[in-house]
């Protein structure tokens, strides 16, 4: 029977939450085996029973899926496989990710980037050989040069596929003059912003004016 542990030998292989389970051996409670995750491979599982006759797994896993490699710790149940892992991509690492990983192979959920000083939330959606990425995170920066000061207020925006970061900003620029005093507000977007750097630049009256969006 699917998912259910046997009081005297185990299966040599079963399905849990959806997974191959092979080449299982083992005795009583625990037992130990491959779970085939198609796409990306067969990994060593450890298997438990519980009195129930349930059973559940753990297994570490450092693959490559769509793009990107995902290296952590999964549990594995009657409701799938989940758990905690870094996601490497380029040029950034999404840390402390909360994932889901569906019997064909889709991973879902979202974890933590750094990009300089501005943390933000990203989810993530990985499927076959492409990964999606989405967040968004307020920022402030400020510029000058020696005919004015320029205020950026406004969001940074992540999106990407295939394990590559894009990073755009858009708000409002204050502008204030150094000679004349004046001081006008410009809305802005599509501000491209290098993911290494976080420097983007944007026209103000004819002028280029270049931020960085990571902070200090």
């Amino acid at each position: 029977m699917a998912g259910t542990a046997y009081a005297e030998s185990w299966p040599s292989q079963m399905s849990v939450g959806g997974f191959a389970i092979i080449r299982i051996s083992g005795s009583g409670d625990s037992a130990s085996g491959s779970i085939r995750i198609p796409g990306v491979g067969e990994m060593p599982i450890s298997l438990r029973g519980n009195p129930s006759g349930n059973v559940a797994g753990t297994v570490s896993l450092n693959v490559r899926m769509g793009g990107a490699y995902v290296q952590g710790d999964f549990s594995l149940d009657g409701g799938g496989l989940k758990g905690s892992a870094a996601i490497r991509c380029n040029p950034k690492t999404i840390e402390d990710a909360s994932i889901t990983i569906s019997p064909n192979s889709r991973a879902t959920g979202s974890g933590s980037i750094a990009f300089g000083s501005v943390n933000m939330r990203a989810g993530f959606d990985i499927s076959g050989s492409s990964f999606s990425l989405n967040g968004s995170a307020p920022v402030r920066s400020h510029a000058d040069n020696t005919i004015a000061d320029y205020d950026f207020s406004g969001t940074l925006d992540l999106s990407g596929s295939n394990g590559r970061m894009i990073l755009a900003a858009k708000g409002s620029v204050q502008r204030k003059g150094k000679l004349a005093d004046k001081v006008t507000t410009q809305n802005v977007s599509g501000i491209n912003v290098g993911p290494n750097d976080g420097r983007g630049s944007v026209n103000i009256d004819g002028v280029t004016v270049m931020f960085s969006f990571f902070g200090s």
